[in-house]
């Protein structure tokens, strides 16, 4: 007798054990009682996201006195505070009595995660004259779009690309993800270095219109040193420019006046004095090379 052949009902059932030794039949009468096992669940495939901290509480699916589980031969439960991964799942459920449990759905379980944004350097160092904003910072990691940065790990409010960079503070990013509409589980810290910014002194000028170093532009200097004064001169010592703040950076012309020949001055080495005249920082002397 299988009782998984009966229908669901109440049976009654004899059992008999025959004679041995003339001491007569024994005879046994019990009820047997089959109830019906619910249907399979009826699901939809599932879809978080990692920072979300998806659970085994997360789970919701139509039905009564619910199972999960992590196996098909559905023997490993999920616990409310088991954390969910990417995997097929299996639940059933159980009549009102607990007695009969269904068969399994499977329930695929997607948990999503666009992964932290990348950069080269997590310490970024910037001039104080470069007026740096959190568009730097985008600017920076590899990620060319759906960047977000905030002030802390756990922030919830946005930085604005315009949001000026301080020193020593770090910041951090992440990376949205438009398809499954997730963001990054765990951020990007990057770390901002503002220094005083280095005067950079070109080695050459070619002034020939192309937009590249058409003059002697020393990067830097109006800002750090406003009363600066320049002059430069021909290997033979001649003077043929004297400049400040407020004249136009040297472009391979004189703006002497006596100088003999063509204001346009021939391809060479010609030389530099850069007073900084701050009372503190000793004049410069250097060289730099004219070529067309």
């Amino acid at each position: 007798m299988d009782p998984m052949d009966f229908e669901p009902g109440e049976y009654e059932v004899i059992y008999t054990v025959t004679a041995i030794n003339d001491c007569g039949d024994d005879t046994a009468t019990f009820t047997v009682t089959v109830q019906e096992a619910p249907n399979a669940p009826e699901v939809n495939d599932l879809s978080f996201c990692a920072i979300q901290n998806p659970t085994g509480a997360d789970l919701m699916v139509e039905g009564e006195n619910l199972t999960f589980y992590t196996d098909e031969d559905l023997t490993m439960m999920v616990m409310e505070e088991d954390d969910l991964t990417s995997a097929t799942y299996y639940v059933t459920q159980r009549n009102a009595e607990g007695n009969c449990e269904s068969e399994a759905s499977e329930i695929m379980i997607t948990v999503n995660d666009p992964g932290t944004p990348t950069i080269d350097d997590t310490n970024q160092t910037f001039c104080e004259y470069d007026d740096a904003t959190i568009a730097d910072l985008n600017d920076a990691v590899d990620q060319t779009s759906n960047v977000t940065w905030y002030d802390s790990a756990e922030s919830t409010d946005p930085l604005s690309t315009g949001t000026a960079l301080q020193d020593g503070v770090s910041y951090y990013a992440s990376l949205y993800d438009p398809e499954t509409d997730c963001d990054s589980s765990e951020r990007l810290a990057v770390t901002v270095t503002i220094e005083d910014c280095p005067l950079l002194f070109p080695e050459g000028i070619s002034p020939n219109g192309d937009g590249k170093n058409d003059t002697f532009n020393i990067e830097n200097i109006e800002r750090e040193y406003p009363n600066y004064t320049i002059s430069i001169r021909n290997r033979w010592g001649g003077l043929i420019y004297k400049g400040n703040a407020n004249t136009p950076d040297w472009d391979g012309t004189t703006n002497q006046s006596g100088s003999l020949g063509d204001d346009v001055l021939p391809v060479g080495v010609y030389f530099y004095l850069l007073d900084f005249n701050d009372g503190v920082t000793a004049p410069r002397r250097g060289k730099i090379y004219l070529s067309r």
